[in-house]
């Protein structure tokens, strides 16, 4: 299971680093002849407001953060220590308190912000609810928030559909979880709104992404391939409303901290995931030795070997804390960490001058960038879906399993980070080389396993998740093990749902609603269980009709169905005694047919007796006719050496591999074998199914629309199915795949899935790279500017995809970054003072780069520049400057204006304004989607936020106070 960073080895790395500065410390201070020491830093007040496009009603208080920064500097030794003429300490201490979270007493803020929030920001409380089912556009598209309050996952869809379903359990279900609050903010998808739920929202709401629901009773019923989950049981065992994956099993107890529980205190306090020693921001030992040749830094420190101001291209040793501001500057964010660094000058070397070799190496525990928390003013809406991913994954089995992390380089060498880089200067030119091996500061999510409906192409038989049988008479603890489904999933649906058949047929009023097809309570007034009535009324004959009325009847106005009769063909069933009799559907379809449904001797159980098995059932299948599907669905397909295989039993005529023996009639005329057929046609349009399932999955549909008719005759007509709330929703535990071959699709449209069937845990981890540097700048004496330039080549790096299954893909990346600047006179403006203007540009290639849009990043080239203006008035008192950015590939960018005032030599005060623009771009849907949805069309979402985008709702104001002593 994910779990929290051990206390001990967090000391641990922190106590070795003091170790290595602690016996030079003591050596200095035996030896210290009248050391001397300075103490300085500054107070300051920052408060920020943010609202989109500066509408009135958007504003809301973003930040109100008092910092106390105070710097120690001490000579330790002034007249040297042994071989050392330079012994320094250096120390740095920030306290920061953002009085967001509480309002010190002041501010009403607590109410968007912290354990008591009740509310969340305009801009992530825009989802709304979808109104599609499959294809059709029905129901409302209501705004999910009353106002602006968050609310509990309940309301989420498609949960929020339940309780209007008569859910009696939904309490209970998520009683572990149900502090949890959300935002839910609208995303462009293809079909539909789309909505991404942001949070948990408040910080007291913990995050377990490994069975959160464990000790929720599991109330799903037993089959062979669909064995109960354990009451108790270990606890990496299957327990309750937790059942790991097949890959998920030999990692438990293996992933690293994810740097998301953190307590309002924490976070008013900036103790988050970069901030490991709290305060304490920087503290390093100076030396000098060989007459100032050598000197050396040890400590915490931050090692910046860029040259340019905005852009981290060479600068690779320290991340950064991106969570505390909009644009927060490199000096304000980069995390210092134990690092020790040496320099060796050279001197003149030929015609080299001021020659530096210079080694550096990071042993702290690795820190990546800190992103935040969903629910921090500054984090962006984007990590919420870490948030989420997580919170999610331990509630479902789907999303983000947690994060692999490099290891401790005081356990394993293999985490050390380091670096080389040599400086020189050649006539008016200062050129440097450098080469860093380290991790990746920035997250790469990656595929670490998917669910599906797994079985051989060929006979249909079912195949564990390691592709071979599983057979009915195997072990439950082997069955739960090793199956390719989501069984979290499925279970979680079950408990969710109990109460829901209850409105359709009260003596059923305690089941769940995907497993009511294999309940074995009888049903009045048929005396038949719910299997044994499904059975029937799947069979399709005057029976079936009969038993359909007499199931919607029981609990309200009688109901009239026409259902579509199945073939006896020459290989099905014999059927089940007097269930055979009735026209139940185990006479009239083969072995492979049953399977398609969850049942059959494939899954040791008796399709008439025992029921359908959701579970283990193909819902490409049973949707084929619903109301709701494309007029060309993708029914039982599989790729096979790049083509569409579709399963045995599913196939129609005109199908490679039809065969009556298999796959059971539609039409006489399709084969001699079928000559004594009917041709099965659908009751309400006169059309031909495609094939025999194709009738049961019409009777599946009629059989809801007749329950849902009895309960609400006004609002549901049978003849018109999608009319029924029932057949809506019940088709909402399904989503579709990308309409490729490789996805499941046909070529033209996507396969319907149900969504324990599909979706894919996620690994957040950490690439190691290796980024070779060159850097120079120079004075040029014709345009009177100064140049700077960075450009680096990184092997390998991996960039998010959406058609590759692991959505991975690796391209050698090279980036080039160029800042020019310029002071210049412009007397009528300033005659005083020279305006100082600076560009700056940063260029990446992405080799190989494939175009279609599967690249979440732009390329193959992607520009992003800067303008940057300022002047002094008074003296350099009064201080103004604009700046504005801009990505090209993105059309998206901002404006920052600032206009900062000194009153005094000590205290200054900064008032400005930023102001971002731009918008997402569409991305395909992923070839395996952490959760199949209900997409459809152009099979898109707007949620490529390249650039500036991300921020692109957050235009601010603010204001800066600042003290220095």
């Amino acid at each position: 299971e994910a779990r929290p960073a051990s206390p001990v080895t967090a000391v641990s790395s922190r106590s070795h680093a003091l170790l290595l500065l602690a016996p030079l410390l003591l050596l200095a201070a035996a030896a210290a002849a009248q050391p001397t020491a300075e103490l300085h830093g500054f107070g300051e007040l920052q408060i920020r407001g943010l609202s989109d496009d500066f509408r009135a009603d958007n504003w809301y208080a973003s930040q109100f953060a008092p910092v106390l920064n105070l710097e120690l500097e001490v000579d330790l030794a002034p007249q040297g220590l042994g071989p050392f003429e330079l012994v320094q300490l250096f120390a740095r201490v920030e306290a920061r308190y953002e009085c967001i979270y509480t309002g010190c007493g002041a501010f009403p803020t607590w109410r968007l912000f912290g354990d008591r929030a009740k509310f969340a920001p305009r801009n992530y409380t825009d989802g709304r609810e979808d109104p599609y089912r499959g294809v059709l556009r029905l129901g409302s598209n209501a705004r999910i928030h009353d106002g602006h309050e968050l609310v509990s996952l309940t309301s989420v869809p498609p949960l929020d559909r339940l309780t209007a379903l008569g859910s009696t359990n939904l309490e209970a279900t998520f009683a572990p979880v149900s502090d949890a609050r959300f935002a839910v903010k609208k995303i462009g998808s293809s079909l539909g709104p789309g909505v991404l739920p942001a949070g948990p929202w408040l910080p007291s709401s913990d995050i377990e992404p490994i069975g959160s629901l464990r000790t929720v009773p599991n109330v799903t019923l037993g089959l062979p391939l669909r064995p109960v989950v354990p009451a108790t049981a270990g606890k990496r065992e299957p327990q309750g409303l937790y059942v790991p994956s097949f890959n998920l099993r030999p990692r438990l107890g293996q992933l690293d901290d994810f740097d998301q529980n953190f307590s309002e205190a924490d976070l008013a306090w900036n103790h988050g995931g970069g901030q490991d020693e709290r305060e304490l921001k920087e503290l390093y030992l100076d030396l000098e030795m060989m007459d100032g040749r050598l000197w050396m830094r040890l400590g915490k420190q931050s090692i910046v070997w860029g040259k340019t101001e905005l852009f981290r291209t060479t600068d690779q040793f320290n991340p950064q804390d991106l969570a505390l501001s909009s644009l927060p500057s490199l000096e304000e964010s980069r995390l210092s960490q134990w690092s020790a660094r040496a320099v060796y000058s050279l001197y003149d070397v030929g015609p080299l001058e001021d020659v530096r070799l210079e080694l550096a190496v990071n042993f702290d525990d690795f820190e990546p960038l800190d992103l935040g928390r969903c629910g921090e003013p500054y984090t962006i809406y984007l990590v919420c879906a870490k948030t989420f991913g997580l919170w999610s994954h331990g509630v479902s089995g789907l999303g983000i399993i947690g994060e692999e992390r490099p290891p401790n380089p005081w356990n394993d060498s293999s985490g050390l980070e380091g670096g080389v880089r040599v400086e020189f200067r050649w006539n008016r030119f200062s050129f440097q080389i450098s080469d860093f091996y380290g991790y990746e500061d920035a997250p790469v999510l990656d595929f670490f396993g998917g669910y599906e409906r797994r079985v051989d192409p060929l006979t249909g038989r079912p195949l564990d998740a390691r592709g071979l049988p599983l057979v009915p008479g195997q072990p439950a603890a082997e069955v739960l093990a090793l199956h390719p489904a989501n069984r979290q999933l499925f279970d979680l649906a079950c408990s969710a749902t109990v109460g829901v058949a209850g409105n359709f047929i009260p003596e059923l009023g305690d089941r769940c609603l995907v497993d009511l097809l294999n309940d074995k309570n009888p049903v009045l007034p048929l005396n038949l269980t719910a299997a044994e009535a499904l059975g029937v009324v799947l069979g399709g004959s005057t029976n079936g009709e009969l038993v359909a009325g007499l199931l919607a009847g029981a609990s309200g106005t009688p109901v009239t169905v026409d259902l579509a009769p199945l073939n006896a063909d020459p290989a099905d069933g014999t059927g089940s005694g007097f269930f055979a009799a009735l026209g139940a559907m185990g006479a009239f379809l083969t072995d492979e047919q049953e399977a398609l449904l969850g049942c059959g001797p494939f899954y040791g159980i008796d399709c008439d007796v025992d029921g359908v098995d959701l579970f283990n059932a193909e819902a490409s299948v049973l949707f084929q006719s619903f109301v709701q599907v494309e007029p060309d669905p993708a029914v039982a397909t599989r790729p096979v050496d790049g083509l569409p295989l579709i399963l045995p039993g599913a196939r129609g005529p005109g199908d490679p591999g039809y065969t009556p023996l298999v796959d059971g009639c539609v039409d006489p005329g399709a084969s001699p074998l079928c000559a004594g057929a009917s041709l099965l046609t659908n009751p309400l349009t006169g059309q031909p199914f495609r094939n025999e399932m194709g009738a049961v999955s019409f009777n599946f549909m009629m059989l809801l629309a007749a329950l849902d008719a009895a309960r609400d005759p006004a609002a549901c007509d049978p003849s018109d199915p999608v009319t029924c709330s029932l057949v809506q929703d019940v088709f909402r535990v399904a989503g579709i795949t990308r309409p490729e071959v490789r996805a499941g699709g046909n070529g033209s449209y996507g396969r319907r899935d149900f969504i324990w069937h599909g979706g894919a845990e996620i690994v957040v981890s950490y690439d190691k790279r290796n980024v070779l540097g060159f850097a120079f700048d120079f004075a040029e004496d014709v345009t009177k500017s100064n140049w700077s330039l960075e450009a680096t080549w990184i092997d390998d790096q991996p960039y998010s995809v959406t058609d590759r299954p692991r959505h991975v893909s690796r391209r050698d990346t090279y980036n080039l970054t160029v800042s020019v600047d310029r002071p210049t006179f412009i007397n009528f403006l300033n005659p005083n003072r020279t305006f100082f203007f600076n560009s700056q540009w940063f260029l990446r290639y992405i080799s190989s780069y494939e175009g279609g849009g599967a690249f979440v990043a732009d390329g193959p080239i992607s520009v992003l520049g800067t303008a940057t203006v300022i002047t002094g008035y008074f003296q350099d008192r009064l201080l103004p400057s604009v700046t504005w950015v801009h990505d090209f590939s993105s059309a998206s960018g901002g404006v920052i204006g600032q206009l900062a005032y000194r009153f005094t030599e000590n205290f200054s005060a900064t008032l400005g304004t930023a102001i971002f623009y731009g918008g997402p771009e569409s991305l395909p849907v992923s070839v395996r989607e952490p959760l199949v949805q209900n997409q459809g069309n152009n099979f898109t979402y707007r949620r490529r936020f390249n650039g500036l985008v991300a921020i692109s709702e957050r235009d601010e104001l603010f204001l800066r106070l600042r003290y220095t002593f």
